[in-house]
């Protein structure tokens, strides 16, 4: 239960009002908890939908949902997006990438990063069935997570310091496969075969995302992690509304 309290402490904004003892440790062990870290964001996201959606037309619920999960997440993953997209697409040097993740301005990648992200968010739940949308709105966060988590597994950190140390390289395959084991318990309970489809798809896609983000720098940083989430909500949106399609 701490390791699950912590979790939520480090990525949501979600008040837990307990103090307990930490050890470097816990970080890294309690990320066999993020697929559940998402369902409760998705969750919280969806009843943001419902509620909105009420009082006001499609558009607006689905705005009111995204904006809700960025706040309740404190922006940490698409704020990750941009400063990676700042980086990467500079195409600088690999010390230089680094440096500019670690500036707080936004640049004009990022800046397109993020309203690329929402504008393709916002469009793919338009095209799924109001009957869809709210599935869609839950499980993205859970895909996200899960292979956020994967993408640890004997990676290395290319600082010296930063909180992605925490967990970068440092799960064994016992989290992963606990992770996945979770992930796909949800994904089942909610989606059934579909689900199996979208975690299936993700596998080789987060390979690739991974390979490719830290062939640009020698490693994979807490940005670029806030990256390979934002990216599988994004493909999660993506295959759900081209399973509907194919009904």
């Amino acid at each position: 239960m701490k390791r699950f309290l912590l979790m939520v402490q480090f990525f949501t904004r979600i008040p837990i009002n307990k103090e307990f003892e930490i050890e470097e440790g816990d970080f890294h062990k309690g990320v066999i908890y993020l697929p559940l870290i998402g369902l409760i964001i998705g969750l919280f996201m969806a009843g943001i939908y419902y509620i909105t959606k009420t009082y006001s037309g499609d558009i607006i619920a689905i705005v009111m949902a995204l904006l809700f999960g960025y706040l309740i997440t404190g922006a940490l993953h698409i704020d990750g997006l941009a400063d990676t997209c700042d980086a990467i697409f500079t195409m600088k040097t690999k010390e230089k990438m680094l440096e500019i993740m670690k500036d707080s301005r936004l640049g004009t990648y990022g800046t397109l990063a993020v309203l690329f992200d929402i504008l393709l968010k916002v469009s793919l739940l338009l095209s799924l069935d109001k009957s869809y949308r709210a599935i869609a709105i839950i499980v993205a966060p859970v895909i996200g997570r899960t292979f956020l988590t994967v993408s640890l597994y004997k990676a290395e950190y290319p600082r010296k310091d930063g909180t992605g140390n925490l967990f970068v390289g440092k799960v064994t395959l016992l989290d992963i496969v606990l992770t996945m084991v979770i992930s796909l318990f949800l994904i089942f309970f909610i989606l059934r075969v579909e689900g199996l489809l979208v975690f299936a798809i993700a596998i080789p896609f987060t390979l690739l995302v991974r390979k490719y983000l830290i062939g640009k720098v020698g490693g994979l940083t807490g940005d670029m992690l806030g990256t390979i989430n934002e990216v599988n909500e994004i493909l999660t949106l993506f295959i759900l509304m081209f399973l509907q399609n194919w009904r």
